[in-house]
């Protein structure tokens, strides 16, 4: 069911950008080992959502993984 979810989600925010499944999108190229899309999708996100407290949480595990 999550993989669904997760499927529906990156269709609605490749179709809309500004959309707040940016997170969710980045969340699933983190855990396929694509720290550097996530990265991209987490910056263009957080300047339609600036104050968004999980894209931060995201935004550190991101630079861990690419070890910064």
């Amino acid at each position: 069911m999550d993989e669904k979810l997760t499927s529906r989600a990156k269709l609605i925010y490749e179709r809309d950008n500004s959309s707040p499944l940016f997170i969710r999108t980045a969340d699933y190229y983190l855990q396929s080992n694509d720290p550097h899309s996530a990265l991209s999708i987490l910056e263009k996100g957080l300047r339609t959502f600036p104050d968004h407290p999980l894209a931060f949480i995201l935004m550190g595990k991101v630079h861990v993984k690419l070890g910064e």
